[in-house]
């Protein structure tokens, strides 16, 4: 079968800077659908209306690769997309994307230098910000009398107590990300500064719950689901709207950019996948890691965390670049 999508026009032999160091071990996926889509339902990557776009013809043969190298099974040029430090040439046509985040922040390296040098380039601006009497784009939550920086939870890495044990410059801070404040200065002071020739930047940790942010109380404990303080979101419909408007923004932007910027966020879980349309409308793409495929019995609730997520967002993706 052949099918044919809308794919950014890029380059091969571009040189990537080394990943940081984290737990992606699964990764060769067969690719095929009309987006870059899955055979083996290990992961998916789909590119949906890029900017200076071409029409390309993808063939059952054809992969792609989330962080693995093919290791002497095949070329790099046989890659219809790679995410990851290429050591080898990859086809003209292939999309080619590298590590980033936008959606929470650490000061630490273990990210990636850039973003840490991003985190204090931002975390500067942002003092002048409030100098001049602007709200921080850094969110905070009022919790027992006291305001107090909000954390992405799953970057605590906490105990069963609740109690964080990585270390304090891991701890993601949420962001105001709707901000056009924020949007911009992501744009000029990071993704443009990251980026080389025609590479696509991949957003990671894609994982949009309200939930899953909290504060650190004084007994050093993480509490989560605490309402933001204004002019943070108040709900998670809200802060899902949040998003969304951050890649409406950055959709209209790349519209008359001399170099626009395309981003393919690893997609998590979402408190509500009926939103996939309304959040991901200005993504230029999404990748998907299902690390439920590798559970030979899934729970009840593993199994609908895929199929009313994944099978919603996929079918959604290839519509939209008809």
């Amino acid at each position: 079968m052949i099918l044919k999508f809308k794919a950014a026009t890029l380059y091969a032999g571009v040189c990537l800077p080394k990943l940081p160091a984290k737990a992606y071990t699964m990764k060769i996926e067969a690719i095929r659908l009309r987006t870059f889509v899955i055979s083996a339902l290990l992961a998916f990557i789909g590119c949906v209306a890029p900017v200076q776009a071409q029409t390309r013809t993808v063939i059952d043969t054809e992969v792609g690769s989330v962080y693995q190298n093919p290791g002497g099974a095949f070329t790099y040029s046989d890659y219809g997309a790679f995410v990851g430090d290429a050591d080898g040439t990859l086809a003209p046509q292939a999309i080619n994307a590298i590590y980033g985040q936008a959606f929470q922040l650490a000061p630490g390296t273990t990210y990636g230098q850039p973003i840490a040098n991003f985190y204090a380039a931002l975390q500067a601006y942002d003092a002048s910000q409030v100098a001049a009497g602007n709200p921080s784009l850094f969110v905070t939550a009022t919790y027992q009398g006291v305001s107090l920086p909000v954390y992405y939870g799953p970057s605590l890495l906490l105990s069963s107590s609740g109690v964080p044990t990585a270390p304090s410059s891991d701890w993601q801070q949420a962001i105001n990300v709707s901000d056009p404040r924020f949007v911009n200065f992501w744009i000029t002071q990071y993704a443009s500064q990251v980026l080389t020739g025609s590479q696509w930047l991949e957003l990671d940790e894609g994982a949009f719950n309200y939930i899953s942010y909290g504060v650190i109380n004084s007994a050093g404990v993480f509490v989560s689901g605490v309402t933001w303080n204004e002019p943070y979101p108040q709900t998670d419909t809200a802060f899902l709207d949040g998003i969304a408007s951050f890649y409406n923004q950055l959709q209209t932007y790349n519209k008359t950019a001399a170099s626009p910027i395309h981003t393919i966020t690893d997609v998590g879980s979402i408190s509500q996948p009926a939103l996939f349309p309304t959040v991901f409308n200005g993504a230029p793409g999404v990748l998907i890691e299902d690390i439920y495929a590798w559970f030979t019995n899934p729970t009840a609730t593993v199994r609908n965390q895929f199929y009313k997520q994944s099978f919603q967002l996929l079918p959604w993706v290839a519509r939209k670049i008809r």
